[in-house]
Order: C-alpha cells, then structure tokens, then sequence
C-alpha cells in the first residue's frame, strides 16, 4: 500500500460511520470496474479540497436556502410556499 492511501485511510477513519461507508462504497465500485480511473481537473481538486474544508467548518446550506419557489408568484412564508 503506499503512502497515500495510508494517508488517506487514517483521515478516513475519523469521519462518521456514513461517510466512511460512502468512501469504501466508492473505492470498492472503483476498483471492481474494468475501466480507467477518472481524472479530475486542477480545478476540480481544488473545488473538492475546498468543499471538504466548508464541511469541517460546519458551512453548510440551509435546507430553506435549497428550496425555490415553483411559480415566481408563490413565496415563503415561515418555511413553507404561499400561493397567491
């Protein structure tokens, strides 16, 4: 095993019980496929990085911030869409 994935195994191993399995789900459907590994961007590694560090900080969306109106006559009113 080298390094990296070392690394990456122990980082791993202090997410929660979900985030791991999701990480493991990946990794299994990665490996067990006859094709290429993909390949992420500069950009892409970067915006990931930044994403992961949003996470740690606890910066996440609102479910309310999520949601848009259906119709731009409908509005929101204590959480939930009025229709006029």
């Amino acid at each position: 095993m080298t390094q990296l994935l070392q690394e990456a195994f122990k980082k791993t191993a202090k997410l929660s019980a979900e985030q791991q399995d999701q990480i493991a789900h990946m990794l299994l459907t990665l490996v067990s496929e006859n094709t290429d590994l993909p390949r992420l961007t500069k950009e892409q590694i970067n915006q990931v990085k930044s994403s992961l560090l949003e996470a740690e900080a606890g910066k996440f969306a609102s479910e309310l911030g999520l949601v848009q109106p259906r119709r731009p006559q409908d509005r929101l009113l204590d959480g939930k869409f009025v229709v006029e």
